[in-house]
C-alpha cells in the first residue's frame, strides 16, 4: 500500500503555527497526503474530488485554495489543467536522496503538466536550498532547473516529438503559434532591408575570420538560406563577433557544422530553416550549440552541456532565463 512520509518539522513552521486556523492545517495536512499526491508536491486534483474526500462542499473547497493561494502563497492550481503545485511540499516529503529518489524525482517533473508550476516551486524553494546543507536538496534543485531548461527550449520551437529515430518529415503539422516570436521573428528574411542590401555589397572587412564563417556557412545543406558577405557597419556583423567573443572561433564554426545534424533546422520538418540572423541570437545560438534541435540518432555524437559549460556558467543562464520571464 502506497504510503506518504511527512517530515514532524511540519508542526513547527511559523507561518502554520502564526496564521493557520485548525481547518487551514487539517487542509494543509490532506494536500501532503491525498491519494493522488506525491514527494515533488505537484499533481491532478481536481476540485470535485477534494471536495469529495474531505465532506466539503466544491464552494468551500475553491475557498480555500484561494486562500492557500493568495492569502499564504502556498500554493499554485491551474483551473484549466486541474494540476495544483505545493510550493513547500519538498521540505516535509523528503528526507533522503540516492539513485532510487533521483530516479522517481525526474520521472515526476516530467509528468508536470504546467510548467509554471515547477517554476514557481523552484523560485519558493531556492532559499531553502541555499540554507540546506541536504545533498539531496541539491539534487532536487538541479533537476528542477534542467527540466526547466529543457521545456523552455522547447517551448520554442514546439517541437515535443520531432526526435525520434523513425522521423517522416511529411508526417509533421504545426499550429500557427508553432515559433516563439521574441526569437524567431523573421527567421527567414534578414534582419533588416539594409542587410539584405548588404548581403550583396562587397565586404569592407579587413578580418578573415568571416571568411572562414561564411565557407563554413555555405558548406550546409541546400535548403540553408547561403550568405555573400558579413560587413562591417550591420548588426549581422556585429552580434556574429560577439559570439566570437564569447565562445570563440572554432566553437562558432562547430555550432554551424552542428546544423548538418538537424533535419529541423535544415527545414525538412516544417515551414521554418535556419538563417545566419536567427543562428546568432544569444538564446538561439546557444540551443544549437548544446544540439537541442538536432535528431535523436545523432544526440550521443553532439556537445554534451554538462561537459562544455562549467556548472556556475550554467547556473548564470539558467537565472538569466528566470529574469527574462
Amino acid at each position: 500500500m502506497a504510503k506518504t512520509i511527512i517530515e514532524r518539522e511540519f508542526w513547527n513552521d511559523e507561518q502554520i503555527i502564526d496564521e493557520y486556523s485548525p481547518e487551514d492545517k487539517l487542509f494543509m495536512m490532506y494536500l501532503l497526503t491525498c491519494p493522488r499526491g506525491n514527494a515533488l508536491g505537484i499533481f491532478k486534483l481536481p476540485i470535485k474530488l477534494i471536495a469529495f474526500e474531505i465532506g466539503y462542499s466544491p464552494e468551500a473547497v475553491r475557498t480555500l485554495v484561494d486562500r492557500f493561494t493568495n492569502k499564504y502563497n502556498r500554493i499554485n492550481y491551474d483551473y484549466k489543467s486541474q494540476e495544483i503545485a505545493i510550493y513547500r511540499a519538498l521540505k516535509y516529503t523528503v528526507s533522503k536522496g540516492g539513485k532510487p529518489i533521483e530516479d522517481m524525482m525526474r520521472q515526476l517533473l516530467s509528468e508536470v503538466t504546467v510548467t509554471e508550476n515547477i517554476i514557481k516551486v523552484h523560485k519558493v524553494m531556492s532559499d531553502w536550498w541555499l540554507k540546506s546543507n541536504r545533498p539531496v536538496d541539491k539534487m532536487i534543485k538541479s533537476l528542477m532547473e534542467e527540466e526547466i531548461e529543457k521545456r523552455s527550449a522547447i517551448s520554442n520551437v514546439n517541437v515535443n516529438d520531432y526526435v525520434n529515430d523513425n522521423v517522416n518529415v511529411n508526417d509533421y503539422t504545426y499550429p500557427v503559434s508553432y515559433h516563439d516570436t521574441s526569437e524567431v521573428e523573421d527567421f527567414n528574411t534578414p534582419s533588416s532591408k539594409d542587410e539584405s542590401c548588404n548581403d550583396r555589397e562587397d565586404d569592407t572587412s579587413s578580418d578573415t575570420w568571416n571568411k572562414k564563417i561564411i565557407n563554413t556557412w555555405n558548406s550546409l545543406d541546400k535548403n540553408i538560406p547561403r550568405i555573400q558577405t558579413l560587413n562591417v557597419n550591420t548588426q549581422r556583423y556585429q552580434m556574429l563577433r560577439a559570439r566570437i567573443n564569447e565562445h570563440g572561433l572554432d566553437t562558432v564554426i562547430k555550432a554551424i557544422k552542428s546544423i548538418d545534424q538537424s533535419k529541423f533546422l535544415k527545414g525538412y520538418v516544417s515551414d521554418f530553416r535556419i538563417t545566419i540572423d536567427w543562428f546568432i541570437k544569444p538564446n538561439n545560438f546557444i540551443k544549437v550549440l548544446e544540439g537541442n534541435y538536432n535528431d535523436k540518432k545523432q544526440a550521443t555524437k553532439l556537445i554534451d552541456t554538462e561537459k562544455s559549460y562549467t556548472r556556475e556558467a550554467r547556473t548564470r543562464r539558467f537565472l538569466r532565463m528566470m529574469n527574462e520571464r
